[in-house]
């Protein structure tokens, strides 16, 4: 699926299940590994203490759960901070949504009061870690907060 379509069904499942976090957003793709899709907000990068932040949307074809089988979601929406200059990755929050592309309820969400960063990036991590850290997306974050500046690895 192409940048548009996806702008589209996300539109339209925003619209249908009042997703409000999702209807404002311009997603691009970022990766597609296994049974997950991942997409990039653009009009969420911002460049903040000289890292870039922005919000993802992680969708899948089957049901995720967090730790044996709590809070079932097909979609999780997280608000990352790329370390450009160390190429690192960290999320601050996190939304859990039962259906695909941020739809349905919220079966989980949270906030770290300070960078929560995982150990061994996978595949989309590091696909998410590149895209926002282009020059081209680093560009748009500076614009989009006022012309600060982080440093691309």
């Amino acid at each position: 699926m192409n940048t548009k379509a996806i702008k589209a069904v996300v539109g339209v499942v925003a619209m249908l299940a009042g997703a409000v976090s999702v209807q404002a957003a311009e997603w691009e793709t970022v990766a597609r590994v296994g049974d997950e899709a991942v997409y990039l907000d653009l009009t969420s990068l911002r460049v903040v203490d000289g890292g870039v932040e922005g919000r993802v949307l992680h969708t899948y074809e089957q049901a995720r759960t967090v730790g044996d089988d709590a809070h079932a979601h097909l979609s999780r929406e997280m608000g990352y901070r790329f370390d450009c200059a160390s190429g690192e990755l960290g999320y601050r929050s996190f939304a859990m949504w039962s259906g695909e592309l941020g739809s349905g309820a919220v079966v989980f969400s949270g906030k770290a009061s300070a960078d929560m960063y995982a150990a061994g990036a996978d595949a989309a991590d590091l696909a998410m870690l590149a895209t926002a850290c282009s020059p081209a997306k680093v560009a748009r974050a500076e614009r989009q907060s006022g012309g600060m500046v982080a440093t691309a690895k």
